[in-house]
């Protein structure tokens, strides 16, 4: 069974997206239990993204949306990950959720909430 918004979605991500700036987190063990964090900077990923807004709440009623300030659409074989970074609308955002919306056991594309970092 095949999603009929999932053609649609992904053209939309094509043809409106935008190639953004990507971080991605890197975790380097240091032994006994602790770790340490670093941002690699990737390839642009090309993602369509908006402000999040009261509208939003319903629909993402059971995460984190009343902290995330935008909402990114990506193609379900992009690489971002809970906690890297996008640089959108002149700040970088870190990816708080992601969300793989699905028809069966196919991934049509993914959703994140992201949230500004403050510097």
């Amino acid at each position: 069974m095949s999603s009929h918004m999932s053609p649609v979605i992904q053209r939309m991500i094509r043809m409106y997206g935008e190639d953004v700036q990507h971080k991605k987190r890197v975790k380097t063990d240091l032994g006994d239990g602790e770790a340490e964090y670093s941002f690699v900077l990737q390839d642009a990923k090309r993602v369509h993204w908006t402000q999040a807004t009261a509208m939003d709440e319903t629909t993402y009623k059971f995460s984190k949306l009343p902290e995330a300030d935008y909402l990114a659409t990506a193609l379900p074989e992009t690489d971002i990950s809970e906690y890297d970074l996008l640089y959108l609308d002149n700040s970088w955002c870190e990816v708080m959720t992601v969300f793989l919306r699905k028809t069966g056991i196919n991934t049509d594309y993914m959703e994140f909430l992201l949230r500004r970092v403050k510097s």
